[in-house]
């Protein structure tokens, strides 16, 4: 029976220290978070979009910096507005109480004028930066990493296989 006690008392005594979390990780010091292997402890990685440079190519103007005049429609010129486009005017000569059609002086007979939107070019220049535009899917090149959420912590595995065999 003392031999049952003595051997109760012991089983009773490891099964107390099993329970016991007083053994030290190396891995973590007990703090049961380790640097993200991830993103190396910053919190952060490098977003894929557009490779950490935090600009993207315009899609408007196919990096070009430059778009297509919207008045004009890329001709530089557009349609003069005192003759519609015709090249003369129809006026009504008092004298002789006819219509005539006389060359339209604002665009000299040729139904165009220069478009003053671009300077005749066809082109304008587009609202991004030289062909970039701002990245929509991060901050400076930047995302939150997933793997910590942003902590740059996770949990130690070491601890995690510890509290799994109690």
């Amino acid at each position: 029976m003392k031999k049952l006690a003595s051997f109760l008392l012991i089983l009773l005594f490891m099964l107390t220290l099993a329970g016991c979390e007083a053994v030290d990780c190396a891995t973590c010091n007990d703090t049961q978070k380790i640097e993200c292997n991830i993103c190396d402890g910053l919190g952060q990685e490098k977003c894929v979009v557009c490779n950490g440079s935090s600009k993207v190519d315009c899609f408007y103007c196919d990096t070009s910096g430059r778009v297509t005049c919207s008045i004009c429609l890329g001709l530089g010129k557009k349609n003069c507005t005192s003759c519609n486009g015709t090249g003369s005017i129809k006026t009504y000569d008092s004298k002789t109480g006819k219509w005539t059609y006389k060359t339209c002086t604002i665009c000299s007979g040729s139904g165009r004028k220069f478009c003053t939107y671009c300077g005749g070019m066809g082109t304008n220049k587009c609202t991004c930066s030289l062909g970039k535009r701002n990245c929509t899917q991060c901050t400076s090149g930047k995302i939150i990493c997933e793997n910590c959420n942003g902590t740059g912590k996770q949990k130690c595995k070491d601890c995690i296989k510890r509290t799994e065999l109690y």
